[in-house]
């Protein structure tokens, strides 16, 4: 599952590793995008590997959970760095207030600026209690801008979510 899909392209690398790592491996695709030319370029895409068109959805994963009732078994996602959530600002605020830690951002808000870890977080609701896995790409660089950033890592490793966070450093480029 990938709640900011974009084109698609991780959900089709990781199809292209599964069938890399087992050839008759059956790998069941799921997604949500919000912008009409990537979900379409998306869709293509899932049909021509013969996933399922369903399971795309068409809407902002904030405002609009595509899959309120699932859990996935496996998640990753590399959501839009710097995504200012104001125009979802009272939805996520009312969702927060009244569902608190039972909601899926009962940890705590990121500043406006910057959504990435409301991406973490629903991903977070979504995981099996079982266990899941869950793979999240945001640059260092927008890590550095929570002010609540310390006390949802501390939440997540308090509640066995979090195994390691790890920082790589930037790329350097010579000259």
């Amino acid at each position: 599952f990938d709640p900011a899909c974009g084109t698609g392209g991780m959900l089709s690398v990781a199809d292209e590793y599964l069938h890399e790592l087992n050839p008759d491996g059956q790998l069941e695709l799921f997604g949500q995008e919000y912008t009409d030319e990537s979900y379409a370029i998306c869709g293509s895409d899932m049909m021509i590997k013969g996933q399922s068109l369903e399971n795309i959805k068409f809407d902002d994963s904030f405002t609009k959970d595509g899959f309120s009732n699932s859990k996935f078994d496996y998640m990753l996602a590399n959501p839009p760095f710097g995504l200012e959530w104001k125009p979802e600002e009272e939805f996520i605020r009312k969702e927060y207030d009244q569902q608190g830690h039972d909601g899926r951002f009962g940890v705590g808000l990121p500043r406006i600026n910057d959504g990435s870890f409301l991406f973490l977080q629903h991903m977070i609701s979504k995981m099996k209690p079982e266990g899941s896995r869950i793979g999240n790409y945001t640059p260092k660089l927008t890590c550095q801008q929570y002010i609540t950033l310390l006390e949802i890592i501390t939440c997540w490793i308090k509640t066995f979510l979090c195994y390691f966070l790890t920082s790589r450093p930037a790329f350097k480029r010579e000259i």
